[in-house]
């Protein structure tokens, strides 16, 4: 929710964050995942955010296909 705010927020001040999307999983406990073209762009929108432990790691698009296959699999 933080995120979804902070992303409101700086769409009005005319600087939208250059995220593409956000998301979690119920299978996949204490991580978010947020897609973007770069990884600055991810840094840049979860920084000041005190749940996230700076620990950024880019992720294939095979690795974030699986997790959404694994989604789809459990009916969620």
């Amino acid at each position: 929710m933080a995120l979804m705010n902070k992303s409101v927020h700086f769409a009005q001040l005319g600087k939208p964050l250059e995220i593409l999307s956000a998301t979690c999983a119920d299978n996949v406990e204490n991580y978010i995942f947020v897609e973007a073209f770069r990884k600055n762009s991810v840094l840049e929108a979860v920084q000041g955010l005190n749940f996230v432990l700076n620990k950024v790691e880019m992720l294939s698009l095979d690795e974030m296909t699986k997790l959404y296959e694994n989604l789809n699999s459990s009916g969620t």
